[in-house]
């Protein structure tokens, strides 16, 4: 997960020379029932179609249902098997150069429990608190992406993990939380520098470039990557062939 942190205000202060803007959604139409008018309001934040964004209160308890319930498993589940199936396509080699990226919030860990607290995202996103959340070390494996990852892992992929969302002083509590809940033998995590993200750029520009490169200057072909945010999870210069699978995230780019 990449939440975005910045509020409209700070937007329009910081950056108003990128015309940056905050956009309210739509009301509900006449005689459209919440269940439809939440189901429109998820599927367009996870498009990025709406910017940043606080969720209508009326959409809680639809977030907290599909967050909870099966529904979000089985969504995760279909692209964990196509994800699969793209890695069964390509033959990997023995020189270790073979790639996969996997973004860490909401991709191979999961903070519903901090957000159930927060109202599922209706509640402005505060950057201290999760960062107290991300120090107790207590989010929670996502099933169908770990059960994706060993499978990589047992065919020789090279695992990569990326996370703009924690920084360098976090990296032994995210390294402890990983293998706590199952996840090992990744090659590097790469984690942002110690910051508080309060520019736009650190949002809307592709903040894993950098690594990307990296990894490619060593030599590795990135074959795929899976994220939940469009803005920072996905190499903006593809191998040829690579795949980019977006995880489902119901409370995406909240503000």
């Amino acid at each position: 997960m990449v939440v975005s942190i910045i509020l409209c205000s700070l937007l329009f202060s910081a950056v108003s020379s990128l015309n940056s803007q905050c956009f309210e959604p739509p009301p509900r139409l006449p005689g459209q029932k919440v269940e439809e008018y939440c189901e429109s309001f998820q599927i367009n934040a996870e498009a990025g179609n709406i910017r940043e964004w606080t969720l209508p209160i009326e959409c809680v308890g639809f977030v907290r249902r599909y967050t909870t319930g099966p529904r979000y498993l089985q969504d995760l589940s279909f692209m964990a098997d196509q994800a699969t199936k793209h890695a069964q396509s390509i033959k990997v080699r023995d020189d270790g150069r073979d790639s996969w990226v996997f973004d860490v919030d909401e991709t191979l860990l999961s903070n519903v429990a901090y957000f159930a607290k927060h109202n599922y995202g209706a509640s402005k996103f505060n950057q201290t608190d999760f960062s107290i959340w991300i120090e107790k070390g207590k989010a929670t494996a996502i099933v169908p992406m770990r059960t994706l990852y060993h499978k990589l892992i047992k065919a020789k992929w090279t695992v990569y993990l990326m996370s703009q969302q924690r920084n360098e002083s976090q990296r032994a509590i995210t390294e402890k939380n990983l293998r706590d809940v199952g996840y090992s033998r990744w090659k590097k995590l790469f984690l942002s520098a110690p910051r508080r993200l309060n520019v736009v750029e650190d949002i809307n520009t592709a903040g894993n470039t950098k690594w990307y490169g990296e990894i490619k200057s060593s030599g590795g072909r990135i074959q795929a990557t899976v994220g939940d945010n469009w803005d920072t999870d996905f190499d903006p210069n593809p191998f040829p062939g690579s795949m980019a699978f977006k995880s489902p995230n119901a409370m995406y780019n909240m503000a």
